[in-house]
């Protein structure tokens, strides 16, 4: 069997471009937060959790028995009733809060290029009517496009941002060190799960291929596997993407679901009400994108792609897991619960009892909190 197929590549590239999204634009703001020597530490630790929860997600689900097809099956084979709520609540929060991030993101950036244009509000409202159409598509049957074409923007969009950046402050000084705070150091916990969080597109992309899957767990659990196998006759492909979605493998009767009047106005209707509930709460949340983008990555994104892929593998192979691998396991699952905690809250308490604070670099020490501490115009005109 080869080792790495087009398949597998076709699968990377689409880790990669989910991966390489809103979450990096952030990164910058870490770095601003912790410094770089405890930014780089937490952005190392974060990848290893993500890696560590995303390989532990395709292990479970090639544990899982064939009547298993969705994420919250997943859940409820694995936890009962509460890992099917578990899996529903934090994917629901995931696809609803994120697509508020991008519009509080972009009406700020639109506002900021076109300052005399329109305000960030109007420019979160058209931005919501620009995607209504595409949303009002009955089903979304390939995806990679898209991710494709977000995933080039982003990158564009860094290097554009890198490369200004670099020009504008040539020449300049020793960068000051932040005024370091517990609270905005652990605060990069939260950028960091938006960042990495594509562990739960796994299911979507890992080839539903019976043999190689059974062979592959067979070699990491074997006992589970044989269990599971005796109770039920081969291992499942399992899909949990978009959520419950259920016909991923027939488009047709996926479509058979949109057809007949009643049923278009119906899925017009909620689609319309959903993105029109997204837009109020991206304008009522518009100045404070850095906490909104913590608080959705802390909660939602550290649920369903760290700690319920390793709860679940926990709970399926604990007996069989070596003792090293149960050590790390549960050191990750307990720091990012703490974390995502933490973090959670306390962007939860910004976010809904605001206060007045007009500090324009909050992270810089008293020197530099209101003003820029380079300009390269200022310094070269004097």
């Amino acid at each position: 069997m080869p080792f790495f197929t087009f398949e597998d590549a076709k699968t990377s590239f689409n880790l990669f471009c989910c991966m390489y999204g809103i979450g990096t634009l952030g990164m910058p703001g870490n770095f601003s937060r912790a410094g770089p020597v405890i930014a780089v530490i937490a952005m190392a630790f974060m990848a290893f959790a993500n890696i560590y929860s995303s390989v532990k997600m395709s292990q479970v689900i090639l544990l899982a028995p064939k009547s298993v097809k969705t994420f919250g099956d997943l859940g409820e084979w694995s936890m009962g009733k509460w890992g099917r709520w578990l899996c529903v609540i934090s994917q629901m929060g995931s696809c609803l809060l994120i697509p508020c991030v991008f519009l509080v993101l972009g009406g700020s950036l639109l506002d900021g290029l076109f300052p005399d244009a329109f305000s960030a509000t109007v420019w979160i409202i058209l931005m919501a009517l620009m995607v209504l159409p595409v949303c009002l598509i009955p089903t979304l049957k390939e995806g990679a496009g898209a991710a494709f074409a977000g995933c080039m923007g982003t990158i564009i969009a860094d290097v554009i941002g890198v490369a200004v950046v670099m020009y504008g402050m040539r020449g300049h000084p020793t960068v000051p060190s932040p005024d370091l705070k517990i609270s905005q150091v652990l605060g990069c916990f939260g950028n960091l799960a938006l960042a990495y969080g594509a562990g739960i597109v796994i299911p979507d992309l890992q080839p539903a291929d019976m043999e190689v899957g059974l062979g592959y767990a067979e070699s990491t659990t074997p006992a589970i596997v044989q269990t599971e196998s005796r109770r039920s006759s081969k291992m499942s492909y399992v899909s949990v993407a978009d959520s419950e979605r259920e016909f991923k493998d027939d488009p047709e009767a996926e479509a058979a679901e949109y057809r007949g009047g009643k049923n278009t106005i119906k899925y017009i209707a909620l689609r319309v009400v959903i993105v029109a509930i997204l837009v109020v709460l991206s304008i009522i949340f518009q100045d404070h994108f850095s906490d909104f983008s913590d608080f959705v990555g802390a909660s939602c994104i550290t649920t369903n792609c760290i700690l319920l892929p390793i709860v679940f593998y926990l709970m399926k192979a604990w007996r069989t897991i070596p003792i090293y691998e149960k050590a790390a396991a549960l050191i990750v699952t307990v720091v990012c619960f703490v974390l995502g905690c933490y973090v959670t809250y306390t962007t939860g308490k910004s976010l809904f009892t605001p206060t007045n604070d007009d500090t324009e670099f909050p992270y810089c020490g008293s020197e530099y909190e209101n003003q820029i501490y380079y300009n390269y115009t200022a310094e070269h005109e004097s």
